[in-house]
C-alpha cells in the first residue's frame, strides 16, 4: 500500500488514486481541483481547455534548496550538504567533514550550511526514520513491475529521481544492499539518498507523494 500525508488534516492518507492529496471528506487542494477540471474537460472533448489545464498541472514547483533543507530539519530529519550537481558529501575530510555522519536536525546549523553553500544538494541518511528502495533506470522499473504486491513493504513516500524512483519505507534496522534485483538497491543503516529538490544535470528530485506521518515522527 502507498501512504502519504493529507494536505488538509495532516493525518495518514492511503493513496487510492493517482494524484490524491486529501481524504474524501477534507478540503481538496488546488492541484486536485485542477485535476478534476482536466478530467471533466477531457470527458466533454474540450481539447483547448484540457490542454490549458494540463499545462497548469505540469508547472513544477521549485522551492529553494536551503528552505527545503531547513524544512526537513524541522521535521526531525537529519540532513547534510552534498556537492552541487553531485552525490558526494560537500565538506571533505581535510576541511573537517565526516560525510553523512555530519548530518544534523539542528536548524541553525542547517541554515548556516545553506547560507554558505546555497547550491548544495541535500543528503538524507537512511536507516533511522526510514529506509529507501532505490529503483534505478529501465532495468529497475522492469524489476519492480515483476514484484508482486505482497513482496513490497508499505510505501510512506515516493520521490521521482533523474533515473527512476525512491520508495520511502519504514526503517528495518538492515544495512545497505546493492543489487537486490536488477536495478534495485536498498538504502538502510549507513546509507543516504538525495532529497528533493536536489538536482543532477538540471534534473530535479521531486516528491511524487509526500512523506506520511509514520516517517515524519521523531525516530
Amino acid at each position: 500500500m502507498n501512504y502519504t500525508t493529507c494536505k488538509d488534516c495532516k493525518s495518514l492518507l492511503q493513496i487510492t488514486y493517482l494524484g490524491q492529496e486529501t481524504h474524501p471528506g477534507c478540503t481538496p487542494t488546488k492541484e486536485e481541483l485542477l485535476a478534476r477540471e482536466f478530467v471533466d474537460a477531457v470527458q466533454r472533448h474540450d481539447e483547448a481547455e484540457a490542454d490549458r489545464l494540463e499545462k497548469l498541472l505540469n508547472q513544477p514547483a521549485l522551492p529553494s534548496l536551503g528552505s527545503s533543507a531547513v524544512w526537513y530539519a524541522q521535521q526531525g530529519w537529519a540532513v547534510f550538504p552534498v556537492a552541487p550537481n553531485g552525490k558526494q558529501p560537500l565538506i571533505g575530510k581535510r576541511d573537517g567533514g565526516n560525510g553523512l555522519h555530519d548530518a544534523t536536525a539542528d536548524v541553525a546549523q542547517v541554515r548556516q550550511w545553506w547560507m554558505q553553500y546555497p547550491e548544495a544538494n541535500i543528503g538524507l541518511p537512511t536507516g533511522h526514520q526510514f529506509d529507501v528502495i532505490d529503483i534505478d533506470g529501465p532495468e529497475g522499473i522492469k524489476s519492480l513491475s515483476e514484484l508482486g504486491d505482497d513482496v513490497l513493504p508499505d510505501v510512506h513516500g515516493k520521490v521521482g529521481t533523474p533515473r527512476g524512483f525512491h520508495l520511502y519505507v519504514l526503517a528495518t534496522g538492515d544495512g545497505n544492499r546493492a543489487g537486490v534485483r536488477a536495478g534495485i538497491d536498498y538504502r538502510g543503516k549507513g546509507g543516504y539518498v538525495l532529497a528533493p529538490p536536489s538536482q543532477i544535470d538540471l534534473r530535479r528530485y521531486a516528491w511524487l507523494s509526500q512523506p506520511s506521518p509514520e516517517i515524519l515522527k521523531p525516530g
